[in-house]
């Protein structure tokens, strides 16, 4: 029992020493093409281990490695000017069951398949330097940028379905089943975390709030307007935005709705205030009768 629980340790141990981190040594067997030692490094996705170390290494010139667990996946990195996914460009990669590795650049025209274009986009990669490496079950892919201004701040990171990786025929990407948006202030390492799934959207909302009350909003127009104001743009940058625009719909449905719910609590807390005062009526009588 002792030496099992020594190995599972040992196992554990290595497991924990496995996972890439900012706080561990990078130390590739396989090295990548440019010198990394000197590189920022921020944990842009906690949930799906995603580690990006970047620099700009020259003067047009910014370098990036991003790394993630190698769950026979493709990873993404999309550079966007509004934080979407769509109409930004990406660099995607992935290594296959036989070892051999894969890295493309892409335009995400749409949300479809088929409008994810291999060999398109606006990034311009610097020639013979890009790699991909696959060490301790996490996946490295090392690329460099050549621009003459500093890339966009709203990058994106995507997650592919397991098992199903693109084909040599055509590289059509299949749909991720997870992606993050993300902020990143280039010279502090700062990361802002934005939306990591697809938001509810409005017409979704005026339906849930129906539901709920049985009841929709008076005036549609107004609520219309309210649920396109600015701070709902802001959705893909900032992490404050999943408890505070919720608050915001809920405000103005109360204020809009306040005679319906102050009914309805009412008519819900006398309801059970009547059926309350029924049972202690009929503990009371059987107490009597016995």
């Amino acid at each position: 029992m002792k030496v099992f629980a020594l190995w599972l340790l040992v196992v554990v141990v290595q497991e924990v020493n496995s996972q890439d981190s900012c706080t561990s040594n990078l130390n590739l067997k396989n090295k990548p093409l440019f010198d990394i030692s000197s590189f920022h490094c921020v944990s842009v996705w906690d949930e799906q281990g995603y580690i990006l170390r970047y620099l700009q290494t020259d003067r047009e010139v910014w370098s990036f490695v991003i790394s993630a667990p190698n769950s026979n996946s493709f990873i993404g990195m999309g550079f966007s000017k509004d934080g979407k996914m769509v109409g930004s460009s990406a660099i995607v990669g992935w290594v296959s069951n036989d070892g051999s590795s894969t890295m493309k650049r892409y335009f995400l025209g749409g949300e479809s398949s088929a409008e994810v274009v291999p060999d398109q986009g606006n990034l311009q990669l610097v020639n013979m330097t890009s790699s991909i490496i696959a060490q301790n079950s996490t996946i490295y892919m090392a690329f460099q940028l050549n621009t003459q201004l500093t890339p966009t701040n709203r990058l994106i990171y995507s997650l592919g379905p397991m098992g199903r990786l693109p084909s040599p025929v055509n590289y059509q990407l299949s749909q991720h089943r997870a992606h993050i948006s993300t902020f990143l202030d280039y010279n502090s390492g700062h990361c802002i975390f934005g939306s990591t799934r697809k938001g509810i959207k409005s017409k979704k909302i005026l339906e849930l709030v129906s539901l709920h009350t049985g009841k929709g909003f008076d005036n549609i127009g107004s609520s219309k307007y309210f649920l396109r104001n600015p701070f709902r743009r802001c959705r893909h940058c900032l992490e404050c935005w999943f408890c505070c625009y919720p608050r915001c719909i809920l405000q103005h449905f109360y204020r809009s709705r306040n005679k319906v719910v102050d009914d309805k609590i009412n008519y819900y807390s006398s309801y059970f205030s009547n059926k309350l005062n029924l049972y202690i009526f009929n503990q009371t009588s059987v107490s009597n009768s016995s």
